[in-house]
């Protein structure tokens, strides 16, 4: 009886022990995006392209998206379209082509270095 008794506590212990690798393992893997350079450049382009189809209008209005202290020039292409470009951290700059008959965003595009072009969760 005392052998079964030490027998199932040792493999409940190893099996307690491999629970708590497997869960630390888990933990670290998915906290470790956050620091993946690419993961945060991903969040940035992907912040910029869920503005496309928005009012520029109302993006302008949102704090810290469009401030006109950001604003580096206007363009006007030659369908009609204005692209506003926009300085963001160190080198990258954002641009916003907007459909200067609807005010609505037709593209968002950046440049620069990713790793200034990303975003911190």
């Amino acid at each position: 009886m005392t052998l079964n008794l030490l027998i199932n506590r040792g493999l409940s212990s190893a099996i307690t022990r491999l629970a708590l690798f497997v869960g630390l393992v888990l933990a670290v893997s998915c906290c470790s995006r956050i620091y993946d350079p690419n993961y945060r450049h991903q969040l940035y382009v992907d912040q910029l392209q869920k503005n496309v189809g928005k009012s520029f209008y109302d993006l302008r209005s949102l704090e810290g998206f469009a401030p006109a202290e950001n604003l580096l020039s206007e363009t006007e292409l030659t369908n009609g379209h204005i692209i506003y470009k926009y300085r963001s951290w160190r080198t990258c700059r954002y641009m916003y082509e907007v459909d200067s008959k609807t005010d609505t965003i037709v593209s968002a595009n950046w440049e620069g270095d990713k790793a200034d072009c990303a975003i911190t969760p």
